[in-house]
C-alpha cells in the first residue's frame, strides 16, 4: 500500500540498511551451509556463480550490495521524518505519524523465517512492523493490508523477466519514469550489446530508486545418476536439452 514514508526513497533505503542480509542468508536460509552460488545482491538480477555464468550478463558488478548498517538506517529514518515534517507544515497539513509496516510473506518455512528476522531488525531501529503469513500470493491491487511483499522470483532470462518483474500488472510494477523508459529501451533493443546495457542500466536504476529491496540470490543444484548422459555442464534450467539425454542400462 502507499504511504508518505514508503513513497520516500530515503526511507526505503533505511529499510534496506537495517536488514542484516548476509546474516539472514547464511544463518537462517542456508542454515550455516556454504553455498557458492548463494549471496547478497544489489539489484533485481542474479549475479550468477561467477563472471562467466551465462545468466550474469544482466548484473552490474560495479554496484556493490549495501552493507548492514543500523546506525545509518536510523539516520536516514530521521532525515525522512524531518523532510516530511517540513513538507506537511509548508502545506499547513498535519504531519502523518510513521505507520506500523506490515510485511507479507508466502506460507513456506524459508519465507516465514526470513520475514520474521527482517521485521525484528526493523524494530531495532524504531520501525514498528508486523509479519503477515499469506496462503496465497496476492496480485497487483489485491494487497490492501500489506505494505511490503516478500517474494521469491526465478530468473531464467533477465531480458524477458524484467518486464515480468516491473512491467504493467507485475508484482513490483513501477511508475518511476526512468524505469518505465528503461523497460521500453530494453524491449526495443536490436542487438546483444543493447540488451546487456539496458539490463545493467535497469540494475542501476533499481539500486538507486529501490522499487524493490534486493535481498539475495539462492543457487540451485541437482544430482543425477551416472547412467544418464547428455546433461549440460552448466544448464540454465533443470530440464534443459532433455531431448539429448540418454540413459544407459547398467
Amino acid at each position: 500500500t502507499s504511504n508518505a514514508y514508503l513513497d520516500d526513497r530515503e526511507f526505503r533505503r533505511s529499510l534496506l540498511y537495517a536488514i542484516n542480509r548476509e546474516g539472514i542468508l547464511k544463518g537462517e536460509i542456508l542454515g550455516g551451509a556454504d553455498a557458492d552460488q548463494s549471496r547478497v545482491i544489489s539489484g533485481p538480477f542474479p549475479r550468477g556463480a561467477n563472471e562467466n555464468d551465462p545468466i550474469a550478463y544482466a548484473y552490474n558488478t560495479s554496484i556493490e550490495p549495501v552493507a548492514y548498517d543500523p546506525r545509518l538506517a536510523k539516520v536516514l529514518m530521521l532525515i525522512t521524518n524531518s523532510k516530511l515534517k517540513m513538507q506537511y507544515e509548508k502545506r499547513k497539513e498535519p504531519v502523518p505519524p510513521m505507520p506500523k509496516l506490515t510485511l507479507g510473506v508466502p506460507n513456506y518455512e524459508a519465507a516465514r523465517v526470513a520475514g520474521q528476522a527482517i521485521v525484528e531488525q526493523w524494530k531495532l531501529i524504531g520501525i514498528a512492523a508486523d509479519l503477515v503469513v499469506l496462503d496465497r500470493v496476492p496480485g497487483p491491487g489485491e494487497m490492501p493490508n500489506i505494505d511490503i511483499l516478500y517474494l521469491t522470483a526465478s530468473i531464467w532470462e533477465p531480458a524477458t523477466d524484467a518486464e515480468r518483474l516491473f512491467g504493467i500488472g507485475s508484482p513490483a510494477q513501477s511508475s518511476n519514469q526512468f524505469i518505465v523508459q528503461n523497460l521500453g529501451q530494453l524491449s526495443a533493443a536490436r542487438n546483444w550489446r543493447e540488451v546487456r546495457q539496458s539490463c545493467q542500466d535497469l540494475h542501476t536504476l533499481v539500486a538507486a530508486h529501490l522499487p524493490v529491496l534486493p535481498l539475495w540470490q539462492i543457487g540451485e543444484s541437482f544430482a543425477y545418476r551416472n547412467e544418464i548422459s547428455g546433461i549440460s555442464k552448466k544448464p540454465l534450467g533443470l530440464y534443459q536439452d532433455l531431448q539429448k539425454w540418454r540413459y544407459r542400462i547398467p
